[in-house]
């Protein structure tokens, strides 16, 4: 149905794919930048601040083959790799799952371009730009065949998807909540600002990964609704009644929007990421004040 040669197509294509992927290499770069800043800063409080004491700054505990305090520097670039790669390793794993939402994102794009220039698309590829052509009602039929087919596959699919998806999702909300909860009240009860650095720096790294997830979730559910759009900002007036009616029932399926759901109680969307940051901040504000 789509010709993978329509530059219009590529550069949709492009403006989908290319802002995860700037996220990503920004999130990576921020927490090395970050891992580097906060491991240099202990060094520089352990021989410069408490240079008679000498007293030294773990962020956690860690089991290694050599006395932490006498290899203060090694001990900190050990911690360094491996926050990294623990970052690394969380925000791969959710690449993964926004793979599967970005395919049908793309999907529904590619269809609302196809709908806004059904003309373009129908008939043969030799005259697809020649305006005089007449197009025959058999064309047309066929194509929004094609249409209906495509736009029904994409829900069953997304369906589907929810379907599998919908415990592991459930899963990734119980654990990142309590995740980021720890990583709060680490931070407000710590007596040092390395504790304080550490706990909300993490919170931080662990509430944008959230959010780019959910961000995309929300974004699903906006572009199965906009197929409605699409269809009325074609040349619709220009159509046959048989094939407005055919757009009609697109239109009405299409009001139906597309959703992923945390278990059954939340959508995929921004506002659960709020909603989850507002319940940690209601929560840690009470053990504040009951201090």
């Amino acid at each position: 149905m789509h010709d993978v040669k329509d530059k219009q197509l590529r550069k949709i294509l492009s403006s989908t794919t290319e802002p995860i992927l700037r996220a990503f290499l920004i999130y990576m770069f921020a927490v090395i930048m970050t891992n580097v800043s906060f491991m240099g800063l202990c060094g520089y409080l352990r021989y410069k601040h408490t240079k008679q004491t000498k007293e030294a700054y773990h962020p956690f505990e860690m089991l290694l083959p050599f006395d932490r305090d006498e290899h203060y520097n090694l001990t900190l670039l050990v911690y360094m790799l491996t926050e990294s790669v623990t970052a690394f390793m969380a925000y791969t794993m959710d690449m993964a799952l926004l793979v599967f939402i970005i395919f049908h994102i793309l999907r529904l794009k590619f269809l609302q371009h196809v709908l806004r220039n059904f003309k373009h698309y129908t008939g043969n590829a030799d005259s697809i730009h020649d305006v005089d052509r007449k197009i025959t009602y058999k064309e047309t039929a066929s194509f929004w065949r094609n249409c209906i087919s495509e736009h029904q596959d994409i829900i069953s699919d997304v369906e589907m998807l929810n379907k599998q998806m919908s415990k592991l999702f459930f899963i990734d909300f119980f654990l990142r909540t309590i995740q980021m909860a720890g990583f709060c009240l680490g931070g407000i009860k710590a007596d040092q600002f390395m504790n304080q650095f550490f706990g909300f720096g993490c919170l931080m790294c662990s509430s944008s990964q959230l959010t780019i997830l959910y961000w995309y979730g929300e974004v699903l559910t906006s572009e199965s609704v906009a197929i409605s759009d699409a269809i009325y900002e074609s040349e619709w007036y220009d159509a046959d009644m048989e094939t407005r009616r055919t757009m009609l029932m697109m239109m009405r399926r299409s009001q139906r929007c597309l959703i992923l759901t945390v278990g059954k109680f939340e959508k995929v969307a921004l506002r659960t990421v709020l909603r989850i940051l507002k319940s940690i901040y209601s929560c840690m504000s009470i053990i504040v004040q009951r201090q």
